[in-house]
């Protein structure tokens, strides 16, 4: 899978190239501010700690986070992905999570938060998945 993403990166270029200047991106811009939201989205690539349990506190994040320092982030959702994998019958499938992140770190994001991340993370999803050869495969002839 790290070829793939690796591959990605002039597709992934372009495709935050082309969301930082959509309204949805522009407007979050102007409703948060520049100290809350980057002139351009950035895209992180990296082990997420994901658990069954929603983590609220700020010092056990910060003692999970401690306990996994390589980690890019903390997450709940994730770990119905991971679930189902492991639960599979047969072969494993191979499993890949994007996640958007909308909080900034803050409680009152909003549902515009929510929209740009949730976007974003479709269009990181599909830079990646552009990328596999089963997509690539000429089907002319």
């Amino acid at each position: 899978m790290a070829g793939i993403v690796e591959a990605a990166e002039e597709t992934l270029a372009r495709r935050v190239t082309r969301f930082a200047a959509t309204q949805v991106f522009q407007n979050l811009r102007t409703t948060f501010g520049p100290n809350d939201v980057r002139e351009s989205p950035e895209v992180r690539f990296g082990a997420m700690v994901s658990g069954s349990s929603v983590v609220a506190d700020e010092k056990m994040i910060a003692e999970i986070l401690d306990r996994h320092p390589s980690a890019i982030g903390l997450d709940m959702e994730i770990y119905g992905l991971y679930t189902a994998v492991a639960r599979a019958t047969g072969a494993k499938p191979a499993s890949l999570a994007v996640k958007g992140v909308a909080d900034f770190g803050r409680s009152d994001k909003g549902p515009e938060a929510q929209v740009a991340a949730s976007i974003f993370a479709t269009e990181v999803f599909k830079g990646i998945v552009e990328n596999l050869s089963i997509f690539q495969a000429d089907l002319t002839g």
